[in-house]
Parts: C-alpha cells; structure tokens; sequence
C-alpha cells in the first residue's frame, strides 16, 4: 500500500519546490521543523529508496501534507489546484495507515497538524467542519503522548524536549483561534496543562515572533476566550474593560533594526507579523463586537458616541480599520500570496460587516463617512483579489451592503427621518434594520447620488505597520477618557441573531452563498483511481 501511495508522489524537483514554497511562504501557519531539518530527515531520505514498503507512515505522511500546502502556495499553478488535493489524499491516506489513533507519534501529530492547516487554505464545502472535528483528534494525541505536560523532570534529550513544547504551544494557538473564529469552547484547559514555552533558540528561522505569538495566547487571547465568551459565571462590562486593558497594555515583540525595514520583507514576514498585530486586533474586535451592535441597535439612544458603551463603538470601528489596513497592505505586498489565505478575507469580511453597521444603522454619526471610505477601500481589493472563489463570494454582499450604506448616507444629508428598508437576509447580517433617523427640513430627492468611490491610499507601507497592532493615528476614546462602569451581568446568551427568513427572488445569489458558508459551486473531488477504495483507506482523514 505504500508503493501504492509512492506512485503518487511528484518527481523529485517538484517536490523540492513544493516544501522550499511551504518553507518559504507558509512556515508562519506553524511548521513541523527547519527547512534543513525536513529535507536531510524526510524528503531525501525518501527520495533514495526505490520502495516505501519500510519506510515509517507518518512520515510519509508528513511529506504529502507539507506538499500539499507547498503546491497551495505554488505562485506558478492556479488557486486550488488539483494537485494539491491530491498530495493532500495522500497524506490522508499514509496517516491511515499510521493508525495515529492507536499508535500516536510525534511524526503523525506533525502530519495531522500540517494537514488541518491544509484544510484551512482549501475551497472544499466540508473543509471545516473536517478541520474542527480532525482538530480534535490532534488534541487528543497531544495528550497521549503527554505533551501538555512539563517534561523536564524526565531526563529527555534537549532538541526533543523543546520540540515537544513547541508542538504544544502551535497546537494550543491553534485550539484558541479556531475557538474564537467559530465561536466555541476551546479544547485546552489553562488548569490542565502545565508546558513550558518553547525557547526561541529551537526555531531561529521565524525571528522571536513564533513564541511572541505563544506569549500573546497565554496572556491574552486565553484570557478572553475563559471570561469575556464565559456562560457561568457571565462577564461584565468591567471585566471587558480591564481586558481590554491588559491587550492594549502588552508589548509589541523586540526585533532587531534590521528586522524591522516592512518593505524590505518577505511576504511570509509580513504574514507572521499579522499573527503577531493581527491576532491582537482580532482580539479587541472579539472583545468588543457584541456590546458594538448592541449600541447600534438602541433605538432610545440617537447619539451611538453617547451611547453607554462608547468604548466598544469606538473600539471595534477602530480595530476594524486596523484590520483593513493590515489586509491592503498584505495585498499590494503580494497579492498572489495573500488571495490564497482565505481566513484572512474572512477578517476583512467581518470588519466591513461592523463598518457597514455603523453607516446603515448610524448614519448620522461622525464616524460614518471615513467608514464608508474604508468599505469602498477593502471592497475594491476584494474585487482585485476574485481569482479565490472564496473571495468572490463576498463581493455580492459587500457591493449590496455598500450600495445600501452609500444610499442611506446620501438621504440622511437630506435631512428627513426614515427607516429605509433592507433585504431580510441583510438585516439578519447586521442584526437588525436601520435605527430611525430624526432631523429635519431639505427635500428628500428621488435619486441618491451614486456611491463614491474614492481613490485607493497605496501607502503600503503605512498599512503595514499595522500589523505591530498599533495603528499611526492617534485613537481618542471619548472626551472624558475614562473607562465606563457598568457593572450589570450580562447574559451571553441574550444576544441572538434574528432567525432567517425564507430567502426572496429579490435576494442577490451572492447573499445566499454568504449564509451557505460558501458551500455552493464547489469542485467535485478528485478521482484518483476507481480501483481503490479511498473511504476505507482514510478511515474519515481525508
């Protein structure tokens, strides 16, 4: 069976090219080891042997799914190409035969680890849901094999002890932000493990900022996962601010001189900054989004700045542009590269759902106009980054959303109270319909001015330094400064989404494709060969 699976692997250039892409563009996700490391131990070793039939499971396994990602980051094929695909059916199918389940090894946790990112870069309508339910099986293994635990009393050798930990901590980092995107429990207990962080000294390749990112997991992405998303006891409003506080408080990583030229980077650097700033601003965005929406929705508040949880308006309109900005500066760094990481696009996608909000719902407020600038922006570098089907999808409702915004924004100039009226699908996406709007006095005119695009800021470099989490204009939370108090419980589950309604002939196709999770159109999977039986093979890893 594994000569089977050989005959499937690419010639030995290909697959050189392959892991020097994962290497080279993809070793932020969390790679296994050091390029040096993976060629002299796997990909050589492998390619010296005219059969398999010895070699060890996981780590052919390993192999296939470093191809595989390699392939995704291949600037020379197209998105989703077949071949990747098919290095990833392989790894599936070496990991079946591993059996990791019965037998767990290091090598097969990195090959599943490596897989899972896999499925996070693929278009496949099940990607994640195989991603969350696989994910789980990682984390067991992890604990089979004890990595949650301090090793040092154990007499292991240096170089395996730190690869334990480092292991750990990508897989804990994994565990949290896949918690936060998808809005469930994390898998790790803080009260449970007991890992030391890994030293830097083991991975010298990624500059400090890998362990920055394991530090920023354990100070405060956890933090707000374990209180602010808790059900018993439920947070507080002054539990949100004091977060809030300790995120913003943290210290951006030291790097040296030389590392801190942003136009000299790579795009991979880039990529790994953005899990260093854009994690810290995905967590304010997490932390305040709720209470967000809610301010927008008051209807016995007109002013949403005066609003009791001004701090939270101010916040997510603040770390929404945060996150605009580090996304056009990622794209004008390397638009081929950035239009193969969908979950960054799933970011920007919520910071305009929140920007959109503000303009639709608040038009009135001072904040609207430069949001509304910032939605033209991001939307513009959607609309160049279509080659992702992915991507593509979003653009219906973002060009419907900033259509609408535009509208409503032209016919509160004129000064007349409305409610204008949105497509149902629309108002469940920002929770609700408009607030109304109470001025008064010009004509309301029969057309509103179309929407203005206003020319793209291609200052690269300024975009990019968001990605320290800081932005370069100064944030002003309020006249006072002070912090709210607001003591009162607050019921997680009290903020519901308004149930769908049957979808309309008036709603867009796109829309429908936005509340599907982009599950329509897909690409069938690849036929590999009649004459195997893949589901046995793969025993649900594919």
């Amino acid at each position: 069976m594994k000569d089977t699976i050989r005959s499937f692997a690419p010639s030995y250039t290909d697959a050189t090219k392959f892991c020097d892409n994962f290497f080279q563009s993809a070793a932020w996700l969390g790679s296994p080891c050091t390029k040096e490391h993976f060629f002299t131990s796997v990909l050589m070793p492998l390619y010296a042997t005219k059969s398999w039939s010895t070699e060890r499971a996981d780590v052919i396994a390993l192999f296939f799914a470093v191809c595989a990602i390699g392939c995704m980051f291949d600037m020379s094929r197209p998105l989703y190409d077949p071949m990747a695909f098919l290095m990833s059916k392989m790894a599936a199918g070496a990991l079946a035969i591993a059996s990791p389940i019965e037998h767990p090894t290091m090598t097969a946790l990195e090959a599943l680890q490596s897989h899972l990112f896999f499925h996070q870069l693929s278009d496949r309508p099940i990607a994640i849901s195989r991603f969350w339910i696989l994910s789980s099986v990682a984390f067991r293994m992890a604990q089979a094999l004890g990595l949650h635990r301090d090793s040092r009393a154990w007499g292991l050798d240096p170089q395996i002890e730190q690869r334990r930990r480092w292991l750990f901590w990508q897989l804990n980092f994994m565990d949290a932000v896949a918690a936060a995107g998808y809005g469930r429990p994390r898998y790790f207990n803080p009260h449970h493990y007991d890992c030391p962080m890994p030293d830097e000294s083991f991975r010298p390749d990624l500059k400090g900022l890998g362990c920055w990112r394991f530090q920023f997991l354990r100070d405060a992405l956890i933090p707000v996962l374990e209180e602010a998303f808790a059900v018993e006891p439920p947070p507080t409003y002054s539990t949100i601010m004091r977060l809030d506080k300790h995120i913003r408080g943290l210290p951006v990583p030291k790097l040296p001189a030389s590392a801190m030229d942003l136009m000299a980077m790579t795009a991979s650097d880039c990529m790994q900054l953005f899990c260093v700033g854009g994690m810290k601003q995905l967590a304010l965005l997490y932390l305040h989004r709720r209470f967000f929406f809610e301010a927008a929705g008051d209807d016995t508040c007109q002013d949403i700045l005066k609003h009791k949880y001004e701090y939270s308006v101010r916040a997510a309109y603040a770390t929404s542009l945060s996150m605009v900005r580090q996304i056009r500066g990622l794209f004008y760094k390397d638009k081929a590269l950035a239009a193969r990481i969908f979950f960054l696009w799933l970011h920007g996608f919520s910071s305009f759902i929140v920007l959109a909000t503000l303009v639709i719902k608040r038009p009135g407020c001072e904040l609207a106009e430069s949001a509304l600038m910032e939605m033209n922006s991001i939307l513009s570098i959607y609309e160049q980054a279509d080659g992702s089907r992915r991507v593509k999808r979003c653009i219906p409702a973002m060009t419907l959303l900033r259509d609408k915004a535009q509208t409503i924004l032209s016919l509160n100039r004129t000064g007349h109270s409305f409610r204008p009226p949105l497509d149902t699908q629309l108002e469940n996406l920002l929770n609700g319909s408009p607030v109304i709007v109470k001025t008064g006095g010009k004509p309301c005119p029969m057309e509103p001015e179309p929407p203005r695009v206003p020319q793209l800021r291609e200052n690269v470099e300024v975009d990019l330094q968001a990605l320290f989490g800081t932005d370069p204009t100064p944030f002003d939370f309020g006249s006072s400064g002070e912090i709210p108090v607001v003591n009162q419980p607050l019921d997680p589950m009290s903020f519901q989404w308004t149930p769908l309604n049957a979808p309309t002939a008036a709603v867009s196709g796109g829309i429908t494709d936005i509340f599907s999770f982009f599950q329509a159109d897909q690409p069938k999977p690849l036929n590999t060969d009649a004459n195997i039986d893949w589901e046995s093979l793969m025993r649900g890893f594919s």
